[in-house]
C-alpha cells in the first residue's frame, strides 16, 4: 500500500487558520496559490501532501521559527524572503511565536513534478529524490515567488499559458537543485523547425481572443510542454507567453489605428485582455504609452 497523502482541500483541515487569499477559483489544474498574513502564534503538525510546498516568507516571524520535514528538522531566525521547501509525501511540523508574519504558499502538484521530470532528465522519475530546504536563499527562486505572488493578486490576469511556463519553470528549478539530480548536464534545445514554428504561429494567432495553453502548443508539435518551450525560446529569443503577448498587442495596435472609433474596452477583450485598464498597463510597458494616446498620435 502506497503512502497516503492528503490534498491541498484537505490540509486545511488541518490548519487553525484559513489563507487570507487563494487561487482556488483560478482553474489552474497543477498549481495552487495561498497568502497567508497576520498569522497567529502556532504549533503546527501536518500530515504528508500530495503536492511539493515552497513557503516564501515575505514577512517572516520575528522570532524563531523551528520546522522539521521528514527527518530533517531546523531552528532559526527567517530573513526577509527566505524560502522553505517540503517535498510532497513528507509529513512536516512548523512553530513560531505571535509576530504576524506573512507567508505565500507554493503548491505543486506531485504528478505534475513527475510528469516534467519524465521530460526534462534522462532519469527514470521514480529514481529522483527531492530534498527539502529549510532556509533557501536564492534570488531566481525568490524572483519566481514574487511572480507568483503578483498573479495570485491580479487574479491571473496574465493568463493560463504564462502561469503554466511559471510553473514549469519553478520545477526545473527544484528538479535541478534541490533533488539526486542536481548537476545532472542537459542537453541545449535545438530549436524549432521553420514548418513547426508557422503551425505555433498560426495556432497563437487563431487564439488571440480565448487564448491557449502551453500543452496546446505542444501537443500541436507532438512535443512534451517542456521541449516545446525550450526549443520555442532557442528559436525566437523569448518564452512562448512574452511572444503570445507581444501577437495580442501587436494585433490591439493593428485594432487602434484600423477601428478608430472601436471603444478601447472592447479591442482589450477582442485581444484576450480582461479588461482597458490591463492591457492598457501591458501597452505602456512594451510600447511607451497607453493605447489612448497611440491613438492620438497615430490615428
Amino acid at each position: 500500500m502506497g503512502l497516503k497523502t492528503i490534498t491541498p482541500h484537505d490540509r486545511l483541515d488541518h490548519l487553525p487558520f484559513q489563507p487570507t487569499v487563494t487561487s482556488s477559483d483560478f482553474g489552474w489544474s497543477s498549481l495552487r496559490l495561498e497568502d497567508y498574513r497576520n498569522l497567529p502564534a502556532s504549533d503546527l503538525k501536518l500530515p504528508p501532501m500530495n503536492h511539493h510546498i515552497i513557503a516564501f516568507h515575505y514577512k517572516p516571524p520575528a522570532g524563531v521559527l523551528k520546522h522539521s520535514c521528514g527527518e530533517q528538522q531546523g531552528e532559526s531566525m527567517m530573513a526577509l524572503n527566505d524560502i522553505t521547501y517540503v517535498p510532497a509525501r513528507m509529513d512536516n511540523s512548523w512553530e513560531f511565536g505571535q509576530s504576524n508574519p506573512h507567508c505565500l504558499h507554493i503548491l505543486i502538484e506531485d504528478s505534475f513534478f513527475t510528469r516534467t521530470a519524465l521530460t526534462a532528465t534522462d532519469s527514470d522519475p521514480a529514481t529522483i529524490e527531492s530534498i527539502g530546504s529549510f532556509q533557501l536563499r536564492d534570488q531566481r527562486a525568490q524572483m519566481m515567488a514574487k511572480l507568483f505572488h503578483t498573479e495570485l493578486y491580479e487574479q491571473g490576469q496574465t493568463g493560463p499559458l504564462y502561469i503554466e511556463s511559471l510553473t514549469t519553470a519553478f520545477t526545473i528549478y527544484l528538479l535541478n537543485q534541490h533533488t539526486n539530480q542536481r548537476g545532472k548536464h542537459r542537453p541545449q534545445a535545438a530549436g524549432l523547425s521553420k514548418i513547426q514554428l508557422r503551425r505555433v504561429h498560426d495556432l497563437m494567432t487563431a487564439s488571440l481572443e480565448k487564448g491557449v495553453s502551453l500543452n496546446e502548443m505542444a501537443a500541436e508539435l507532438n512535443l512534451s510542454p517542456y521541449h516545446f518551450a525550450r526549443q520555442f525560446k532557442a528559436s525566437m529569443g523569448v518564452a512562448p507567453h512574452q511572444y503570445f503577448l507581444r501577437m495580442r498587442l501587436d494585433e490591439a495596435k493593428r485594432l487602434l489605428i484600423q477601428g478608430r472609433a472601436q471603444p478601447i474596452a472592447t479591442i482589450a477583450l477582442q485581444t484576450g485582455f480582461t479588461d482597458q485598464a490591463y492591457l492598457t498597463r501591458q501597452f505602456r510597458n512594451h510600447f511607451g504609452l497607453t493605447p489612448a494616446k497611440f491613438r492620438a498620435k497615430y490615428c
